[in-house]
């Protein structure tokens, strides 16, 4: 896991693009074990909690995978989360070879999340922890398994220069961590299927 390149968080006006990229391999799997984890949104909740609260399938419309999340914010700063509305595509290069796109259409930041309080602000509205997401996953089966390459890109609000030197590397520990989270609960979820796949099989 690391960033695509050494200056990252990259400024841009008002923001900074944080842009990573994360690599890891599935034993024992095929590219369709990961696609059935990976487009069964309305489980987002079960396998990538805590930071997924709820999840729900919108459909497909023969091109696009259509889907919500709600991500809860770990900020010790503020009590948050993200109402976020998705999109993916996923293309067939060849039998061995897949990727897939998703972005985010729209973002609704909660604010005082969980208390009595709550409410969701206007888009691009709030703290700016995140205005958009996008990745880009890489799948290719060979060597008994399948390597699995995901790239995470965010936007998110610039950080105050008085507080550059010392946010930044806070910032950069929490792309990388979050990015080994998901790539870890991905490989979790596939295994655990395929295990009750064949204790079914062992039962027949």
């Amino acid at each position: 896991i690391a960033p695509v390149g050494p200056y990252i968080p990259k400024q841009v006006p008002s923001g900074l693009i944080h842009d990573w990229l994360g690599v890891g391999f599935v034993p024992n799997a095929t590219i369709e074990d990961i696609l059935r984890i990976v487009r069964d949104y309305d489980r987002y909740k079960e396998i990538y909690r805590p930071g997924v609260i709820d999840s729900l399938s919108r459909g497909t419309d023969g091109v696009k995978d259509h889907f919500f999340m709600r991500l809860a914010n770990k900020s010790v700063v503020s009590k948050t989360a993200l109402d976020t509305e998705c999109e993916a595509s996923y293309i067939r290069v060849d039998d061995r070879h897949w990727y897939s796109v998703s972005n985010t259409t729209h973002i609704q930041e909660v604010d005082k999340f969980g208390t009595p309080g709550q409410r969701a602000l206007p888009e691009d509205e709030g703290t700016g922890l995140i205005w958009r997401l996008s990745s880009i996953t890489r799948l290719e089966e060979r060597d008994g398994g399948v390597y699995a390459e995901l790239e995470a890109i965010a936007l998110s609000r610039d950080i105050p220069a008085a507080f550059r030197a010392f946010v930044t590397p806070i910032v950069r520990r929490v792309s990388k961590g979050s990015l080994a989270t998901s790539l870890h609960q991905t490989k979790v979820a596939i295994d655990d299927t395929m295990a009750r796949r064949n204790r079914e099989k062992s039962v027949k």
